[in-house]
């Protein structure tokens, strides 16, 4: 599993490895089986892929969410949990066929966070997702996030103000870049964190 909807299935315990059709570009981060035949997949923006062919041929299920979903766990046939930021936690008590949001009593982010763009590559526009925790003495943090070429070069600035702690999204608009490689930055006190991005025309 991984970046751009990628599947990787082996029938003969990992010597080779199969690149399976996911039907999704979305980052795929975490999968759980309930038996050999039986699993689901989970990843960015609330995607949830279920198979019953051993991971042949994958269906895409409705989370009901567009949150990031990182891990998804099984605890018998029916009975599953996927969880994800913002304090997301999805229930399903049919084997992965729906799946229900719980109450969370969640108010902030605990954690500095910087997710990877989507979609990545894109044309020509992309949305950054981030999270800024609460601070015991200042709720407010000088928040910069910036973008750079290959040469180090700024070519935007998306944010440059005080924000408190909660979650954010940006939409970054490339009409006027050339396609390349990039690259955001994300600083918030202390906290400094970087990604690459693709612009394709």
């Amino acid at each position: 599993m991984g970046n751009n909807g990628i599947i990787l299935r082996t029938t003969n315990g990992g010597t080779t490895w199969t690149q399976q059709v996911s039907g999704t570009l979305n980052i795929l981060r975490s999968v759980s089986f309930t038996d050999a035949n039986r699993g689901t997949v989970v990843g960015d923006y609330g995607t949830i892929l279920r198979t019953k062919d051993g991971g042949a041929t994958w269906t895409k299920q409705i989370s009901g969410t567009e949150r990031y979903l990182v891990s998804v766990f099984f605890t018998d046939a029916n009975n599953g949990t996927a969880v994800g930021d913002e304090g997301t936690i999805l229930r399903t008590t049919n084997g992965g066929t729906t799946f229900y949001e719980e109450e969370t009593n969640l108010t902030q982010p605990n954690s500095f966070f910087l997710s990877q763009n989507y979609p990545n590559p894109f044309n020509p526009s992309t949305k950054i997702k981030f999270q800024i925790p609460g601070q015991a003495r200042n709720d407010n943090n000088l928040v910069t996030l910036k973008v750079y070429d290959l040469l180090g070069r700024e070519v935007a600035t998306l944010v440059n103000e005080e924000k408190p702690a909660g979650e954010y999204e940006i939409e970054f608009d490339g009409t006027r870049l050339p396609s390349g490689i990039y690259f955001y930055q994300l600083k918030a006190g202390n906290y400094i964190e970087t990604k690459k991005m693709v612009l394709l025309k």
